[in-house]
């Protein structure tokens, strides 16, 4: 089984080409979407037979059969839809 280690953070770095009408998020509202994003991630890997945990500096480990690109991926997908960043570790 592989294990992919990423941490969830916020970036306000102004609008984009992507994403023109992009506003600066509370600090209450960033800490809901990484709140989410773990919940996220439980909900997208349930299927998969893997093992999620975080740890107390909101690292988040995904032990999974995928290959990596796949992971990186579904996660990516779920950094975008929360408004935030990822760092691999």
């Amino acid at each position: 089984m592989n294990t992919y280690r990423y941490k969830p953070y916020y970036h306000y770095n102004g609008p984009s080409i992507g994403d023109p009408l992009r506003e600066r998020l509370t600090h209450d509202n960033e800490e809901r979407n990484i709140e989410l994003f773990y919940a996220d991630v439980l909900s997208t890997f349930e299927a998969d037979e893997a093992v999620i945990t975080r740890d107390d500096e909101g690292v988040v480990s995904i032990q999974t059969y995928l290959p990596k690109q796949d992971c990186d991926a579904r996660v990516a997908q779920l950094l975008i839809n929360l408004d935030l960043f990822g760092s691999k570790l």
